[in-house]
């Protein structure tokens, strides 16, 4: 956020600017970023490692991904071996995420992802494996999001991923039911 000092006041800008530092991994083809804000759609072709600079509004936006392929016209983007071991895989891994200098990519596990495949997930190592976004509710200072974002609690279950059984959406009780009495048999 720009400061201009003006006769002893602070003037805010209505403008934000993101600094993204990404690392994209080709499946059938390149991933692409997604920045939505306002209905007005930018898309960035991440090819390998990426910096960007972003100037948005002080508003609302989201970030995330739309071109990877599950099948459609036969195409996948994820490509396995004669095993299922994933061997290539369309992914956006997030090394920096700056908005006006601070660094929020700490945040990010506590955004959830709202993913067209999987519905909502939580995401704690920052890359973008699905189709969806992240929706960043920001009013006019960027700086008390930031803030409220830092400080909210989360729940239990917040701190464990889960992913194996994809059909099941939405409603993990059981799956983390099952890792937390594995956890007590471990003593951590």
């Amino acid at each position: 956020m720009t400061i201009i000092a003006t006769f002893g006041s602070i003037e805010y800008h209505n403008t934000m600017n993101l600094h993204l530092k990404l690392r994209g991994e080709q499946g059938h083809s390149w991933p692409k970023l997604t920045v939505t804000q306002k209905k007005h759609l930018n898309e960035y072709e991440i090819q390998g490692y990426t910096e960007l600079d972003i100037s948005l509004d002080n508003a609302p936006f989201s970030i995330g991904m739309n071109n990877k392929l599950f099948g459609q016209n036969r195409l996948w983007d994820t490509k396995t071996d004669s095993d299922n071991n994933i061997i290539a895989d369309k992914l956006i891994w997030i090394d920096r995420f700056e908005i006006d200098e601070v660094d929020i990519t700490h945040l990010f596990s506590k955004i959830s992802y709202h993913s067209l495949e999987q519905g909502l997930l939580t995401i704690h190592d920052k890359c973008i494996r699905f189709n969806g976004h992240w929706y960043f509710d920001i009013g006019d200072n960027p700086y008390d999001w930031i803030i409220d974002i830092n400080t909210q609690k989360t729940n239990e279950y917040r701190d464990t991923s889960y992913f194996s059984d994809f059909t099941i959406i939405n409603n993990y009780t059981d799956h983390y039911n099952i890792i937390n009495k594995i956890r007590k048999l471990l003593g951590i």
